[in-house]
């Protein structure tokens, strides 16, 4: 259980749809750990796994689908500061690869920070890294979309392509 002066990085993604845009969150969070050879641990109590950057950095994500993922990250997060979260998710209003860093603000009709923020006590007060998808060209495709598959070259840029160097120097920023 992460304490007051800790920092929670969550990676936002569906359990059941791994290499997905909408599972973008989850894809960085997990390669970030594979390169430093850190191991996962699973947390069966609060619905997630978890792994320590240092002694003041944690990696989290959620074992759950993204419409409920917020119950199991805010009780792991239950005992550290919402300005010391910060959230990886999927952002459809920007074009493939493009981030932004937002703190608290609506959910922009994203159903994981909606989660999140409903069972976080201090509710939006939290950082997110919102990676650009993309939007499809139909509106009424937007769930499809989102839990497409990536492309292979989608797959190299979030994991080891030059989107991926831009945000491990934004996440450096946060484990420091």
């Amino acid at each position: 259980m992460p304490t007051a002066e800790k920092t929670v990085i969550a990676g936002l993604g569906n359990a059941t749809h791994p290499r997905t845009f909408h599972s973008v969150g989850q894809l960085v969070l997990k390669h970030l750990a594979q390169r430093r050879h850190l191991q996962w641990n699973s947390n069966t109590k609060h619905g997630v796994s978890y792994t320590h950057i240092n002694s003041h950095t944690d990696l989290i994500y959620s074992h759950q689908l993204m419409n409920v993922c917020g119950k199991s990250l805010a009780r792991y997060c239950e005992h550290v500061n919402a300005r010391r979260v910060l959230v990886l998710h999927d952002d459809l209003q920007r074009e493939w690869g493009k981030l932004s860093i937002k703190h608290g603000g609506s959910a922009n009709g994203h159903n994981g920070i909606k989660s999140l923020s409903q069972y976080l006590k201090q509710s939006l007060d939290f950082d997110r890294l919102r990676i650009g998808i993309g939007r499809p060209g139909d509106k009424r495709d937007v769930a499809r979309y989102v839990l497409s598959n990536l492309s292979p070259e989608q797959l190299h840029d979030i994991t080891d392509g030059l989107l991926y160097t831009h945000i491990e120097r934004v996440l450096e920023g946060y484990m420091e």
